[in-house]
C-alpha cells in the first residue's frame, strides 16, 4: 500500500518526509511542486509520521497507510495555517505545528518574484524602526515613552527574525543637556515632531546610529541572497534638548549618510540619477546577495555630498503616497474608514504607489495613551481589513505596509506577503 501526498496549494512547493518501519524506503524530504503528487510505499498498520515543510511552515502529522493527503496553505484566518486533509475531506490535526516568518522569505519565493517589477511587489516593514528604545529628556521621558516607543525588536531582529523589508530610519544629532538628559550627545535615530509652527520639538531619542549600523551590517550578511530591503532616511535634524530642532549641517549630514552606507557596503544598490525604483525588476536589484535600496525621502540629507552612484537615492527615485496623512488618529474606527477612503482616493498611477501606515497616533496631552496598546487593538485587524478591501485594492494595493511592534502578531507579515500572491 502507498501513502500519496498531493500539493494543491497552487503557488508554493512543499517538501514532505515520512518515517518507515524497518529498512525499506527513503525517509528524506521530497519536493512536491504545485499541482503534483508523490507516493511512498508504506504498508504497516501502525501508521506513520509525516513532516511537511512549506515556506514559513513546518507541520508534523500522524497518517495511515493507504491515505491520500492533500496539502495547501490557508491565508484567510487571523493566523495563516498549513492545512492537510485526507481522502474523505477531514482536516488532520498536526502533532506539531510551527509558523515562522522566514529570514529569507523573498529568496524562498524568488522563482515567482524575480521577474516582477518592484511596482508589483509589496514589502512589509516597521514604522519608526529605531525606536525600540526611548531616551533623552529626564523630565518628560516617563510621559512620552509610551507614545514614542514604536518597536520592541532591534533593527537586526526586525529584519532577520520578523521579516521586515522596509525600515523607517530618522537620523538626528542630539545635543544633550547636562541636567536634563539621560544620554550623551551624539548621532541617534529619533521619534519627534515640531510644536506647532515653532522650531521647538517634542519627542524622544531612540537607538544610537552606531548600534543601528551594526544591526543592518549583521542582518544583511545573514538573510537570503535575494532579499531586498528598503531603507528610508528622513527627518534628519540637529535636536537640542529643551531647545529647537535645527537643520543638520552638511558635515553632519555627510557623517550620518557615510556611516549608513559604509555599514551596507557590499549590499548597496547603486544607479543613475534617473533610476525609477518601481520600473526595476527584482532580479536587477538583488541578483547574488541581499541588497538595500537607500533613499532620502524628504531632502533632509540633500547636502550630504552622496548621490545615487554612491547608493543614496532621493524621493524622485522612489516616490510614494503616505496614507498617514489621511489616517492620523488614535481611534480605530475612524482609522479604518479613513484608510479605505485613502485607497479609493489615491489610485496608482494617478498618484504615487501607496504606503499603508498601519499605526495609530497618540494625541496630546498623551496621558493614558500607549502605542503598544494601540497596536494590540489595530494589528489583528489587518488581515480581515485587507480581505474586505480586496475589490478596492484591485487597482491600488499597498507597495509598503509599515506597522508598530512588528513582533506582536506574526500573522501581519503573512498577510502582507500574501498580497504578492506567492
Amino acid at each position: 500500500m502507498a501513502i500519496t501526498v498531493r500539493n494543491i496549494d497552487g503557488v508554493v512547493e512543499m517538501s514532505v518526509a515520512i518515517n518507515r518501519w524497518g529498512s525499506d524506503g527513503s525517509t528524506g524530504f521530497f519536493g512536491i511542486a504545485p499541482g503534483r503528487n508523490e507516493s511512498w510505499n508504506r504498508d504497516d498498520a501502525r501508521g506513520y509520521i509525516m513532516v511537511v515543510d512549506a515556506p514559513d511552515f513546518r507541520n508534523t502529522y500522524y497518517v495511515l497507510n493507504g491515505d491520500t493527503i492533500s496539502l495547501r496553505r490557508d491565508m484567510t484566518g487571523s493566523l495563516p495555517r498549513l492545512v492537510a486533509t485526507n481522502a474523505s475531506g477531514a482536516t488532520l490535526t498536526p502533532i506539531k505545528s510551527r509558523y515562522f516568518p522566514s529570514d529569507s522569505w523573498m529568496t524562498q519565493r524568488w522563482p515567482q518574484l524575480q521577474a516582477r517589477l518592484m511596482s508589483n511587489i509589496t514589502l512589509p516593514g516597521t514604522h519608526d524602526s529605531g525606536m525600540s528604545e526611548a531616551n533623552g529628556s529626564i523630565e518628560t521621558g516617563p510621559l512620552l515613552r509610551p507614545v514614542t516607543k514604536t518597536q520592541s525588536l532591534t533593527i537586526y531582529e526586525q529584519i532577520v527574525n520578523a521579516g521586515a523589508r522596509y525600515l523607517d530610519m530618522r537620523p538626528v544629532y542630539y545635543r544633550h543637556s547636562l541636567l536634563k538628559s539621560d544620554i550623551p550627545s551624539g548621532y541617534y535615530l529619533a521619534h519627534y515632531s515640531n510644536i506647532g509652527d515653532s522650531p521647538a520639538w517634542v519627542g524622544l531619542i531612540g537607538r544610537s546610529l552606531r548600534d543601528v549600523c551594526d544591526d543592518v551590517r549583521r542582518a544583511m550578511a545573514e538573510i537570503g541572497e535575494h532579499e531586498i530591503v528598503l531603507v528610508e532616511l528622513s527627518h534628519a535634524k540637529y535636536l537640542i534638548e529643551g531647545g529647537t530642532a535645527d537643520t543638520l549641517e552638511p558635515e553632519r549630514q555627510r557623517q550620518v549618510v557615510g556611516e549608513i552606507l559604509a555599514a551596507l557596503d557590499g549590499h548597496l544598490y547603486r544607479g543613475a540619477a534617473s533610476t525609477n525604483f518601481y520600473t526595476l525588476q527584482a532580479r536587477a536589484i538583488a541578483g547574488v546577495r541581499a541588497t538595500a535600496f537607500v533613499w532620502d525621502s524628504n531632502g533632509s540629507l540633500s547636502q550630504s555630498g552622496y548621490g545615487p552612484a554612491d547608493g543614496l537615492f532621493t524621493a524622485n527615485n522612489l516616490p510614494y503616497y503616505n496614507s498617514w496623512y489621511d489616517v492620523d488618529t488614535n481611534e480605530v474606527g475612524t482609522f479604518l474608514a479613513n484608510m479605505e477612503n485613502s485607497f479609493r482616493n489615491h489610485p496608482y498611477p494617478k498618484d504615487p504607489p501607496f504606503l499603508m501606515a498601519w499605526h495609530l497616533t497618540a494625541e496630546a496631552p498623551w496621558v493614558g495613551q500607549s502605542l503598544r496598546d494601540f497596536a494590540a487593538h489595530l494589528n489583528p485587524l489587518l488581515g480581515p481589513s485587507l480581505a474586505g478591501w480586496r475589490e478596492v485594492m484591485k487597482a491600488n494595493w499597498p507597495r509598503i505596509v509599515a506597522w508598530d511592534f512588528i513582533e506582536a502578531d506574526p500573522s501581519l507579515l503573512a498577510h502582507v506577503i500574501a498580497l504578492n500572491g506567492v
